[in-house]
């Protein structure tokens, strides 16, 4: 059925494709959460798979998104710019929003809806045992994230502020986002992952012999700790695990 009331969509009924968010995605298969909310794999009506991100509800929440869908919009037209002028400068290698939407009756919980793509760098240095990744892939993957970076810097205005392994996902060949006739779940998730008691897709240990790891590419996501460069939101940034020096003691911080 429909969701609305700021609250999150039943895991029971995702099996069974009833929950329907915005009249046109509907919800298949948990694909993790966070502090800020959880991410849904969802069915489009033209057949196509996106990733729905559903803020928690809460005043604090919704301004938190409202500031990343701004910035969104940002790389979307900075993104359209670059391709009209045959150079994408980075922006392929940025995640892209689809649409944005409210909950019907919810206090202020609002969905944002991306592009579907792979698991995170995170998930693939677990999956190599955190025994290294080939260096071929190591190369690949750090120039696309580095390209994406550029491309928020130099064309888009914005500082990510929170650059880490679960924050680059990668991007896998189309056929492998395709949705299985069956589920709607998207190919590759659906022979690479299983339900863990949550309810969230787990991913199967050894997923990574799936892959033409010479062959991935990566993008950056999570935009909702960024900032613009010439207006900061904040001055505590980074997840603290991965906090620089700067930061730490103080001494502001920019693009390069």
């Amino acid at each position: 059925g429909k969701v609305g009331g700021g609250k999150e969509p039943c895991l029971d009924n995702l099996g069974h494709g009833s929950v329907v968010l915005n009249e046109r995605n509907k919800l298949v298969a948990v694909l993790g959460s966070g502090a800020f909310g959880t991410v849904y794999a969802s069915l489009q009506p033209e057949g196509r798979c996106a990733a729905v991100k559903v803020q928690r509800a809460g005043e604090k929440y919704a301004q938190v998104t409202l500031d990343e869908i701004e910035l969104l919009r940002r790389v979307a037209a900075a993104r359209e710019d670059a391709a009209k002028h045959g150079d994408m400068k980075g922006g392929d290698c940025v995640v892209e929003l689809l649409e944005t939407f409210s909950l019907p009756g919810a206090k202020k919980q609002m969905c944002l809806s991306f592009e579907m793509l792979g698991p995170s760098l995170l998930d693939l240095i677990i999956d190599f045992g955190y025994s290294g990744i080939p260096v071929q892939t190591v190369k690949r993957l750090a120039l696309h994230a580095l390209k994406g970076l550029d491309f928020l810097h130099s064309q888009c205005g914005i500082i990510h502020t929170d650059v880490k392994p679960e924050n680059v996902l990668l991007s896998l060949p189309e056929a492998g986002l395709q949705a299985m006739p069956s589920t709607g779940i998207p190919a590759w998730w659906a022979k690479n992952s299983l339900h863990n008691k949550q309810g969230a897709r787990k991913l199967r240990p050894g997923w990574t012999w799936s892959l033409e790891t010479a062959q991935l590419g990566a993008k950056l996501v999570d935009l909702g700790n960024s900032c613009l460069e010439l207006h900061h939101y904040s001055e505590k940034i980074q997840t603290i695990e991965y906090r620089s020096p700067e930061v730490v003691i103080g001494s502001g911080y920019g693009t390069p």
